[in-house]
């Protein structure tokens, strides 16, 4: 299983990544699988890390206004949770671009999420 820390150290990989302004979040799940949260990403972004041995995706994902801002967002699947972990630059006007995609995710799998 990988640690909320674990996934945030593997997004650094990508240099515009900063770790100690990356959000975190973890929801209890029920029934969601790696192919539910594959199929939700082929919908909303590009996937850049696929690890199914370690449950772990990150993938690049558009939002704020006019989905002109993109973020980088890491998955972790375990037995009860579903973890996640966003990075998006703000620029002079904060958009909320973590939380926007946070409610997006939440949306595409609300049949999942208790």
């Amino acid at each position: 299983m990988v640690t909320l820390q674990e996934l945030k150290n593997e997004m650094t990989v990508f240099n515009s990544v900063q770790l100690d302004k990356i959000k975190t979040y973890q929801f209890k799940q029920k029934n969601l699988t790696n192919m539910r949260i594959r199929d939700m990403l082929f919908r909303t972004g590009n996937i850049l890390v696929e690890d199914l041995d370690r449950s772990l995706y990150i993938a690049s994902v558009r939002s704020g206004f006019l989905k002109m801002n993109t973020a980088i967002v890491g998955f972790n699947l375990s037995k009860n949770n579903l973890n996640i972990a966003v990075f998006a630059k703000e620029g002079l006007l904060k958009q909320n671009t973590c939380e926007g995609i946070v409610n997006e995710i939440k949306n595409e799998l609300k049949a999942y999420i208790v």
